[in-house]
């Protein structure tokens, strides 16, 4: 059960995506942010990543690029993002959010509004 601090709250997402560099992970963040289909974003700057790649393993530096939003906005935030993203197969995940303090919850939704 929840506390007078948090609610169940299914409409909030975490947006997971990856980005070839910081200045990527901004500008793709500042457009979600004026097209206000993000409330927040969070770039972690720099990251090492290994993935297969046409069946070799590849290593490199990336960016981490965390949108905060509602489940309402996230087939827009994949349109967005594959249209703005450099790779042809960017990683754009969605963690929900099943709690979370109302006021935060309020700002967030005030924010996209």
């Amino acid at each position: 059960m929840a506390s007078k601090k948090t609610t169940k709250i299914k409409k909030m997402v975490l947006a997971y995506i990856i980005t070839k560099n910081k200045r990527e992970a901004q500008s793709i963040g500042s457009f979600l942010l004026k097209k206000r289909i993000a409330g927040c974003i969070n770039i972690i700057p720099s990251i090492e990543s290994c993935y297969y790649w046409k069946n070799r393993i590849e290593k490199g530096h990336e960016s981490i690029l965390l949108v905060k939003s509602l489940q309402s906005k996230t087939q827009e935030i994949i349109k967005e993002v594959k249209r703005l993203h450099s790779y042809s197969v960017p990683c754009i995940m969605f963690v929900n959010i099943s709690d979370i303090n109302v006021e935060y919850f309020k700002w967030l939704t005030d924010s996209m509004s």
